[in-house]
């Protein structure tokens, strides 16, 4: 069972016991976005304790807590010209794969999630997650009850600013979905299950961006029928 945040009481470990032993107890958590307030360093320390206490209340170990950023994980004081630069640009296919196939351009946009991509790396240091070719997304795979799932985390505030301004302007990126189910599927144990999770609703993306996505699910899910 999956479970999203909004713990505030503990829980006590026999509690636990008997909600796993009738099905309801959870065995992941999902954590979609919006971690910090503005993506200052300071935040993700409240951040910290405050999934000490899931963890605590849930029984699930931080191992199985997965994190996505949101546009509040956005340090927007920073890169403010080449956040301007490439939101203006980036209006078509060829041109948003060319940027998530470029490193140094992608790097220096993607230091406006530093801090929250710092906190996800040493507080969920023990986390089997796997990053994608481009850097945004990443897979982590586990099992649970002999079921193989494979959690695929997708960015889709690497160019947000928040606000009405980003309503039809954001991109998840076609090449990023594509990256994440490969590494997904040819994992050495192919999963039977793939969650995908990203912090906006598809109405907030742009419109070639949310038709290539869902093109892109449906061709990947066409493939893995075929090829069982």
């Amino acid at each position: 069972m999956v479970a999203e945040c909004s713990f505030e009481s503990h829980v006590r470990a026999d509690q636990i016991e008997q909600q796993r032993a009738e099905g309801t107890a959870a065995d992941f958590i999902l954590a979609t976005g919006d971690i910090s307030f503005s993506g200052k360093t300071d935040e993700y320390t409240f951040a910290a304790d405050f999934f000490d206490a899931i963890s605590t209340a849930s029984g699930v170990p931080k191992e199985r807590v997965f994190c996505i950023p949101g546009n509040h994980d956005i340090d927007r004081e920073r890169h403010k010209l080449c956040f301007l630069g490439a939101r203006g640009s980036l209006q078509d296919q060829n041109r948003i794969d060319a940027v998530l196939a470029a490193e140094e351009d992608l790097g220096t946009l993607l230091k406006r999630q530093e801090n929250y991509r710092h906190f996800q790396d040493s507080y969920f240091n023990g986390q089997d997650r796997g990053r994608t070719d481009d850097g945004l997304g990443y897979v982590s795979h586990l099992v649970i009850e002999d079921v193989r799932l494979a959690i695929v985390g997708l960015d889709s505030a690497w160019l947000a600013e928040g606000g009405l301004s980003d309503r039809g302007r954001l991109l998840i990126g076609e090449r990023q979905v594509i990256n994440a189910l490969k590494l997904a599927q040819e994992h050495h144990d192919a999963p039977h299950i793939i969650v995908g999770m990203a912090h906006h609703p598809f109405h907030l993306l742009h419109e070639r961006d949310r038709q290539s996505f869902f093109w892109t699910i449906g061709a990947s899910g066409k493939r893995t029928q075929e090829a069982s």
